[in-house]
């Protein structure tokens, strides 16, 4: 994936306005990712009001979208999987 993909792959990701449409941006760019964890990273990215206890020491400040940006240019769209694991969810 060269930079400009990875850049508008980042885009589309926070621009997202559903969790179906995260799930879209992740097939188009080849994210193994199945419909329910792009679900619940899509949640978790965008969360407002009150978050668990779990979900606040998950997420440690918000989303980070340098970080998400910095790794799909380095690894490719197969991150999302790696991204669940930072944002505790289930792969």
């Amino acid at each position: 994936m060269n930079e400009k993909q990875a850049n508008d792959m980042t885009t589309k990701l926070k621009e997202a306005k559903s969790a179906e449409e995260f799930f879209a941006v992740c097939k188009e760019y080849g994210a193994e990712a199945t419909e329910e964890q792009a679900k619940e990273l899509f949640e978790r990215m965008h969360a407002q009001g009150e978050l668990s206890d779990d979900a606040l020491e998950s997420a440690a400040g918000g989303v980070d979208w340098g970080y998400i940006d910095e790794q799909i240019k380095k690894y490719g769209p197969g991150v999302v999987g790696a991204l669940c694991s930072v944002y505790g969810i289930k792969i």
